[in-house]
């Protein structure tokens, strides 16, 4: 077929063994053959990986799943490679027989990735299917806060970063600041933060040793409550700056 510049053969069983092919092509002003060798098991083309889709989505990482056309697949050992777009380009390699999922890890929080996959045969290897389909998700944000306080007298100031959505924290819809003497187990204080604050100062006896717990929420809860013990303070003496953990 001069138009399509191919040909195929539906074989049955594939044997192992090498098999012998030869292409004659010819016109008006001669023939020429080539001629190849080879074992139909270990030159294996694969077909494009099927109904690639993201599962268990998180902030940082995602598990891709797809399927396999082809029965036979599920034998071999698998070699396969994710691209995704984002900005940047980045190729993942995993293997393993029948391999038919992956882990994406050091994702960005709260960003939308479009990625596909193609596959070959791990052992013997000769060449990429085909790329997938695209699939697109978005992971979710990250509730890590990133908080500082500043000492000055009985003057406590919090002050966290600003941080862009797809880097840290996601979409943050306001902050909750707790604090109380640490002699007091039950009694305690508590006020709630615009989203677009940056600080927030306490007048605190300095005399006295405080608990201080900062949360962030966002678009998927709260995060992990950020604590820091505020000593009590002699005459003269003089913190300035402390980092919560």
């Amino acid at each position: 077929m001069p138009s399509e510049g191919r040909c195929s053969q539906k074989v049955e069983k594939v044997g192992v063994g090498e098999r012998n092919w030869r292409l004659t092509a010819q016109n008006e002003f001669g023939k020429a053959e080539l001629s190849d060798t080879a074992d139909l098991s270990k030159r294996v083309h694969m077909f494009a990986p099927n109904g690639v889709k993201a599962l268990t989505v998180n902030a940082r990482s995602v598990i891709l799943q797809w399927d396999w056309t082809v029965q036979q697949y599920n034998i071999l050992n698998i070699t396969c490679q994710v691209h995704m777009s984002c900005g940047e380009i980045t190729i993942i390699e995993n293997v393993g027989v029948g391999l038919n999922c992956v882990v994406l890890n050091d994702l960005i929080p709260n960003w939308t990735y479009n990625v596909t996959v193609r596959c070959g045969t791990a052992q013997y290897f000769w060449k990429w299917s085909d790329w997938s389909k695209k699939v697109l998700f978005q992971t979710y944000g990250d509730d890590a806060l990133d908080v500082w306080m500043q000492m000055e007298g009985n003057q406590i100031k919090i002050i966290w970063k600003m941080t862009q959505a797809k880097l840290s924290h996601g979409l943050i819809k306001g902050y909750e600041v707790i604090w109380r003497k640490t002699t007091e187990k039950q009694q305690h204080h508590r006020t709630n933060l615009a989203f677009n604050k940056q600080s927030f100062s306490l007048s605190l006896n300095s005399t006295k040793e405080y608990i201080v717990t900062v949360t962030a929420r966002n678009i998927n809860g709260s995060s992990t409550p950020s604590t820091i013990t505020i000593p009590s303070l002699n005459p003269g003496m003089k913190i300035t700056e402390l980092q919560i953990s």
